[in-house]
């Protein structure tokens, strides 16, 4: 905003100093007069230009800052979506039927932690998380139960 009124106020000299040129009496006078008023509108110019470039600039900031927390939403939506699928199916499946496996996602790489009975239980459940839409990897943090 400050640059704008900056603009104004170089606007206002700009059509003052013509106003004088015309009423000049000496040619001298005219002459320091017309050269004010260059002076004026290449400042005017250069003010307008540096807030084309700062709105441009700040505008690009604006449009990168939006993409990565779309990016981010995206991201999150897409790892809630992984664990409660891969929650449900473990809920499901006869040989697993546990609800005691925590389910965790990163970006579409899945941790899983808890207690299993045996070793095949664990195997199923490695595969029943791996067979969800959007895991890239499963990480088995799974324990035996003693």
């Amino acid at each position: 905003m400050r640059a704008l009124s900056d603009v104004s106020r170089f606007g206002i000299l700009a059509v003052a100093l013509m106003l004088l040129i015309s009423c000049a009496p000496g040619s001298e006078s005219r002459e320091s007069a017309e050269r004010s008023l260059e002076y004026a509108e290449r400042s005017v110019e250069a003010a307008g230009q540096a807030i084309r470039e700062q709105t441009r600039e700040a505008t690009e900031s604006v449009d990168r800052n939006i993409d990565q927390t779309g990016r981010n939403l995206q991201r999150t939506a897409g790892d809630t979506a992984i664990v409660t699928k891969v929650k449900g199916i473990l809920a499901a499946d006869p040989l697993v039927q546990s609800f005691a496996i925590d389910v965790q996602s990163s970006e579409g790489v899945v941790t899983l932690r808890g207690e299993v009975k045996n070793d095949a239980q664990r195997r199923r459940a490695l595969e029943d998380a791996q067979s969800v839409k959007g895991v890239v990897q499963v990480v088995d943090q799974l324990t035996l139960k003693n």
